[in-house]
């Protein structure tokens, strides 16, 4: 014989509830059958909890107590839907203040970067002026001293030398009427068109370029055809890296490797010959 019970209260600050009990029985005689029913009843009636069900979110309950115990679970469900919600969007709002952070430092990386190559520039720009003044104290007054002539010396490395960041400006940012058109030229000193240039921030890159240049450009410096070898390859990788500039962090990378090869070619396969002393 199987029993349910189902109580459905449409307020459920109500202290009452209208009652179905529904019972299975035996078929026999109509006087036994309704005997078997009212000992259902009173089985159900003693029973703490007859049942709950939740259905649409309408709360069916067997007794008061299965009521209380619907509602509270029905709160904690509404709760828990309240909950995962507010972490999902915590979650999104904290990972887009994570990227931007770390927008934000790469973008502070660019810049600093910049600053020390506008800085740096500044230097040589100082430099170049101050090697004016002390060639007009050698060349004019005959009283150039021995620190003019350390200036001097100085100044003809970076007057001769190259500054890829300086010099791509001539291409980039001048006005129309000044602005240099023989990039194929910048290409060859440097390695790369002056556009992509403003995307380099990397100190040791600028002064891979800046060598080359230098020696490129040098009445005085000769290198060998491996020196030149070595820097298409460096070159050759720094593209295929899209122009990965933390590739020192990895001394066994590719590109790692090619950069130190390079400057070892720098070492050993070039021969300066001295200027005269009037050379500038």
């Amino acid at each position: 014989m199987g029993t349910s019970s189902k109580t459905h209260c449409e307020d459920q600050a109500d202290t009452e509830c209208e009652a179905i009990l529904a019972t299975t029985i035996e078929i026999g005689e109509e006087e036994g059958m309704r005997k078997d029913a009212r000992k259902t009843w009173k089985k159900a009636h003693k029973e703490d909890e007859v049942g709950i069900w939740a259905e649409n979110m309408i709360v069916t309950v067997g007794n008061q107590r299965g009521l209380q115990i619907a509602s509270w679970l029905h709160t904690l469900k509404a709760k828990d839907i309240i909950s995962e919600a507010k972490i999902a969007s915590l979650q999104e709002e904290l990972n887009s203040v994570k990227s931007e952070a770390q927008l934000g430092e790469r973008r502070v990386k660019v810049y600093q970067g910049q600053v020390n190559n506008l800085l740096e520039s500044l230097d040589r720009y100082y430099l170049l002026r101050n090697r004016f003044i002390s060639t007009f104290k050698r060349d004019k007054q005959h009283n150039a001293t021995p620190g003019d002539h350390k200036i001097i010396n100085s100044g003809n490395t970076w007057a001769h030398g190259g500054d890829v960041v300086a010099d791509a400006k001539l291409y980039t940012t001048l006005t129309s009427a000044h602005r240099r058109t023989d990039a194929a030229d910048f290409k060859h000193l440097y390695g790369f068109p002056p556009p992509v240039i403003e995307i380099i921030t990397h100190r040791e890159t600028i002064r891979v370029l800046n060598c080359h240049a230098e020696i490129k450009a040098s009445r005085t410096k000769k290198a060998s055809p491996l020196f030149y070898e070595r820097f298409e390859t460096f070159i050759d990788l720094f593209k295929k890296s899209n122009y990965d500039q933390t590739y020192l962090q990895d001394h066994r990378s590719a590109l790692a490797i090619a950069y130190q090869r390079f400057w070892d070619a720098h070492k050993q396969e070039v021969v300066v010959e001295q200027p005269s002393e009037k050379s500038d």
